[in-house]
């Protein structure tokens, strides 16, 4: 029952500030959708590079407070969970120039993260501050956890952008763009459904629970209780891939043979009633007898009687 699965999938985000006139806020749906191991992430771009996914940084002003909502979305059916981890990425000449666009606004390195210095930024999540300083980022280096997301649910980011009011003239119509890199950690869990038969009884004379354990590589592990509270049934799950899995009903009442049926990931163990013990189903033979032999007997004394009575 060894079946978890375990991939990464990576996605480089841009984002992109530019200092302006004027502000146009895109309609956008700011969204990363994970669709699965095979395709990853998808969002959408803009004008300067099609891994833009900030849309209200725009033709920002001096002393503007300006807000991005971002979702992240587990969208994927070939999973049962992601974990979702960001992380900066400092640009470089070599290991990760401007994208072209931004290097065409006359923008190099030095200029852009003098600019972006200029800038705080605040990073939230859940009501917990992931980051919070200058926008052009140093602190989040090594990855970041965010969450962990069931099939269907998302998680919420917040990105403040603070601009200075004293912010000067050769700021101007600068651009500034940071990445920042997404990992989500995709996991298929093994699950275990076991449930309970029980044959040649009744729930007279059955115990009124069992006990199984878990087993972890043929170690103990996990003890769980069956009995009529939980419909003799339990359910297993987050079983790791490290590991195999297998579950065994111990301490078995000595009048039962137990036997298994084993079907993908359910396990059905059955209790039969041994031959030659007590089934709960008694014979009605000895109460016939008892039953004659009263009347014999009533019969009897009613004989004698009338002949006492005669005489």
């Amino acid at each position: 029952m060894k079946k978890l699965f375990k991939s990464l999938s990576v996605v480089l985000v841009a984002f992109v500030m530019v200092l302006g006139l004027s502000s146009n806020v895109h309609a956008a749906d700011n969204t990363l959708v994970y669709s699965g191991k095979e395709e990853g992430f998808g969002f959408g771009g803009s004008e300067y590079t099609p891994t833009d996914f900030f849309h209200n940084f725009k033709g920002v002003m001096p002393g503007d407070e300006l807000d991005e909502n971002v979702s992240i979305l587990n969208d994927a059916s070939d999973c049962s969970e992601i974990k979702v981890y960001i992380k900066n990425i400092v640009h470089d000449e070599n290991e990760n120039p401007m994208s072209p666009n931004v290097d065409l606004e006359e923008e190099n390195e030095v200029t852009m993260n003098d600019f972006l210095n200029q800038l705080t930024m605040t990073i939230t999540s859940g009501g917990n501050t992931i980051y919070s300083g200058s926008a052009y980022i140093q602190g989040m280096n090594e990855y970041i956890y965010l969450g962990t997301l069931q099939k269907g649910e998302s998680l919420d980011l917040n990105i403040h952008l603070s601009v200075p009011i004293e912010l000067g003239n050769e700021y101007a119509y600068r651009v500034g763009e940071v990445d920042w890199s997404f990992v989500s950690e995709a996991f298929t869990y093994e699950t275990i459904n076991v449930s309970k038969t029980w044959k040649g009884d009744n729930k007279k004379i059955r115990p009124t629970s069992v006990d199984v354990q878990l087993y972890k590589d043929g170690k103990e592990d996990e003890v769980i209780q069956l009995s009529q509270d939980n419909n003799w049934t339990y359910k297993f799950d987050h079983l790791s891939d490290e590991y195999e899995w297998t579950v065994k009903e111990i301490n078995v009442d000595s009048n039962y043979n137990v036997s298994y049926k084993i079907k993908g990931d359910n396990v059905e163990i059955i209790n039969k009633r041994k031959k030659g013990t007590n089934t709960g189903v008694q014979s009605n033979t000895g109460l016939y007898i008892g039953l004659l032999g009263i009347s014999a007997l009533v019969i009897i004394v009613l004989i004698v009687y009338r002949r006492k009575q005669n005489s």
